[in-house]
């Protein structure tokens, strides 16, 4: 059992870290020219194969990248600077080969909007989990300007618990589209309902919707039908409670994205010559954020639309249903009856939410389940969604391993407050939701009073004003 001392380094976590194994992604460990890595940058994430049977390939991506101006690092892990000249290199090295090899020519296109300055990380695909999110973090603290080291050791320092205390999943942080379940149709059975057979899954599912961003996390056990029901029920809450950072962030979603939305009190639509949204407010329904009585500096923009807590609490355990590994599914066939509306629950645990400051536009989603070396409060099963600058934490209820333990506020407050203070990224406040609460509330969105440079512009003006008419994109 590894027990956590408060005064344990750096290096002690590394070196635990580095001793899990079940962690190891299996690739091409033993190849002399492994070329096969993610390219990590603010930009963009990809993962990218270059390697050849006849090994030219992968001598002449080696010998390219060892021209380009690396700040730390070496074969397997490196941080890159982009210079006027790394994408010279690249083309030149994709002009040689491109023939032969075609794939070569996603190196240069990778690097085409890279202006002089930019870092970013290569690292090959046979290293750990946690390896390959450590990367993740360093590619967010350089989008800040902040110190990366000090931001691997804070995630060494905190997430590595979460990674080393529970059996730990992470899916939505890599470019790889991931398929949860069976991959036979015919052998499909619903996760929600009782349907089973290739007649049931003709279409793709995804575990959080397109619209809000989703391209990469495909459901395959669940069915057309639940499909069409959650998408017309459950999935509009959460829907609905981002769709405002949505709008703001300019997220892509299903389909053509006009980045327009009209909520109660507010408009938002895109500047015609920057492209930047800009949120035109009703001045006569300002909902000013106080605090003591004293105005924060930010204002409420509020959507159209109901939600409960508990409705945005069944959404986000949808998702995780969807995504559990298929290894473990068969503890939560009453958790999928219970989002499919089988049944009524007498009594739900709370969720937590958070805001940071960084942004996820695929949502992640990181799974946890209890082992020998988890906190003995722990429930059997937790998940944190990031999304946006967004952070959600909850457990899943109705698994046979807890039965009707956890399902109450007192009951999860030690674990909940062990997984908000190691989860990686800052949040100076987290709210707590009830799930039992079935009351219907506007969703609502806290901005700045006076916008945010190079994010969104605002503008006050009086209702009856042309732009909150027919405006609509």
């Amino acid at each position: 059992m590894v027990i956590f001392d408060q005064k344990a380094t750096f290096n002690s976590l590394l070196f635990l870290i580095k001793s899990e194994p079940q962690y190891i992604i299996m690739a091409d460990i033993f190849d002399i020219y492994p070329q096969k890595f993610y390219l990590f940058s603010v930009r963009n994430c990809r993962f990218l194969d270059m390697s050849s049977s006849d090994h030219r390939l992968d001598q002449a991506v080696e010998k390219a990248f060892s021209q380009i101006k690396c700040l730390e690092g070496g074969n397997i892990y490196a941080i890159y600077e982009y210079e006027e000249r790394t994408l010279s290199i690249l083309q030149a090295l994709s002009d040689k080969y491109k023939e032969q090899y075609p794939k070569v020519q996603q190196l240069p296109a990778f690097f085409k909007t890279f202006k002089k300055g930019e870092k970013f990380i290569r690292q090959k695909n046979a290293v750990s989990l946690f390896d390959l999110k450590s990367s993740i973090v360093k590619v967010l603290a350089l989008s800040k300007d902040l110190d990366i080291h000090k931001a691997h050791e804070a995630f060494v320092q905190n997430w590595a618990r979460l990674y080393l205390s529970f059996q730990t999943y992470s899916f939505g942080f890599l470019p790889d589209k991931i398929y949860i379940g069976e991959v036979d149709k015919t052998k499909r059975k619903c996760r929600f309902c009782d349907n089973a057979g290739a007649k049931y899954f003709k279409n793709v599912s995804h575990a959080v919707q397109e619209s809000l961003g989703n391209h990469l996390l495909i459901a395959n056990e669940e069915c057309d039908e639940c499909n069409s029901l959650f998408s017309n029920s459950v999935e509009k809450q959460l829907f609905r409670f981002l769709e405002t950072n949505r709008t703001l962030s300019q997220v892509k979603g299903k389909g053509k994205s006009t980045y327009h939305q009209e909520g109660l009190n507010f408009h938002i639509h895109p500047d015609a010559v920057s492209g930047l949204p800009t949120i035109y407010v009703k001045q006569e329904h300002i909902y000013n954020v106080a605090y003591q009585g004293k105005p924060t500096g930010f204002i409420l923009l509020y959507n159209k639309g109901s939600i409960t807590y508990q409705g945005i609490y069944k959404a986000l355990i949808k998702i995780a249903v969807d995504m559990i590994p298929q290894k473990y599914i068969h503890h939560f066939t009453k958790t999928g009856k219970w989002v499919h509306g089988d049944f009524e629950a007498d009594n739900l645990p709370p969720f937590f939410y958070g805001e940071h400051t960084f942004f996820f536009e695929q949502p992640i989603i990181d799974i946890f389940f209890r082992n020998e070396k988890s906190p003995k409060y722990s429930p059997y099963c937790t998940v944190i969604l990031y999304i946006y600058e967004s952070v959600f934490i909850y457990t899943i209820p109705f698994n046979d391993v807890d039965g009707k333990q956890y399902m109450t506020a007192a009951e999860v407050q030690s674990h909940f407050k062990y997984f908000k203070d190691n989860q990686y990224l800052y949040v100076k406040d987290w709210v707590e939701y009830d799930s039992n609460d079935t009351t219907e509330y506007a969703a609502h969105y806290k901005v700045s009073s006076i916008g945010v440079p190079g994010k969104y512009n605002i503008e006050y003006r009086p209702s009856n004003d042309p732009i909150f008419i027919n405006r609509k994109g």
